[in-house]
């Protein structure tokens, strides 16, 4: 079964898509490791900053064995640097 998972995309990563979210489509049970592959893959610019990536389901910091599921709330932020 393929789901539809849309991401909230912050700092760098924003900017990089040139949008504020992205929606992909996963097979399955899906990680969040599963989840950053395919927004990488249907947004290569994103690659630079993947090992960097945190991600947030439903307002929690998350590792990448956790699931996600249609009508999760997720968001991928990039690292910020600065004063």
């Amino acid at each position: 079964m393929s789901t539809s998972v849309t991401v909230r995309l912050f700092a760098a990563l924003r900017e990089r898509v040139g949008e504020d979210r992205v929606s992909v489509f996963l097979e399955g049970d899906a990680s969040v490791r599963d989840l950053v592959e395919a927004v990488v893959r249907k947004h290569p610019e994103v690659a630079p900053f993947e090992r960097y990536i945190r991600v947030a389901v439903n307002s929690r910091y998350v590792s990448g064995d956790s699931r996600v599921a249609a009508g999760d709330e997720v968001a991928f932020i990039s690292p910020v640097s600065g004063g």
